[in-house]
């Protein structure tokens, strides 16, 4: 089996290597989709842009490498991004022939915890109400303030989000899967959260409509 892997890779970076990219270049492509699990050029540092340039000479190679280990790859468009699912993973994108069925679900559901879910759904949630309001930046971004996701997170969640153990931490799948980014206002000099379309990528729809409903209902109790 160590032998097949083997030839396989070797196959795999000589067919890389005849487009032009090195095993270094290669493996730093692997590296970093393994890593971050997201490639997204548009919202990345400067490297993800050559990175991802990268991974489309390369784009099927990487993909029947990464199929062997059991893992699946969507290039999703509108915004452009790269996202590995790990094994019986059901995601936007991914497609069940053999089974007869198409299912948009949640990637990642093995590797985030469930508040990390719930900050990527409410990340969801505050993006569809600043499209419905117009209130989106010329990248397609929105941004919040860090005081108003922490009371929609307490209001939606009946958890204080302060009670987790540092806020950083918690919102740093946000920034991993560059759903969004923490930035200075340039105004009064509050942190704010800047969310970029990519958040469309990890959640469907059915799961924010519910959000819409619990805060409808929310608002009408008070």
């Amino acid at each position: 089996m160590a032998n097949q892997h083997k030839s396989l890779f070797d196959w795999i970076e000589k067919e890389a290597n005849a487009r032009g990219v090195t095993h270094e270049e290669f493996r730093q492509v692997l590296q970093r989709l393994l890593n971050n699990q997201v490639l997204a050029p548009d919202f990345g540092p400067e490297i993800e842009k050559n990175i991802y340039r990268l991974y489309m000479s390369v784009k099927d190679l990487i993909d029947d490498y990464l199929a062997v280990a059991g893992l699946s790859i969507v290039n999703h468009t509108n915004p452009n991004a790269v996202i590995v699912y790990p094994p019986n993973t059901d995601a936007p994108g991914l497609k069940y022939e053999a089974s007869g069925y198409e299912h948009d679900a949640f990637p990642m559901r093995r590797k985030v915890r469930v508040h990390e879910r719930s900050f990527i759904l409410l990340a969801r949630h505050l993006f569809e109400q600043k499209v419905m309001q117009a209130e989106v930046e010329a990248d397609g971004c929105i941004t919040v303030s860090i005081e108003e996701f922490t009371l929609r997170y307490t209001t939606l969640f009946k958890r204080d989000i302060r009670s987790l153990a540092d806020l950083g931490d918690n919102l740093s799948i946000l920034k991993r899967l560059r759903i969004a980014e923490y930035k200075r206002s340039e105004l009064n000099h509050d942190t704010i959260l800047r969310i970029t379309p990519i958040v469309q990528h990890f959640t469907f729809e059915q799961a924010f409509k519910v959000l819409e409903e619990l805060e409808a209902k929310t608002n009408e109790e008070k």
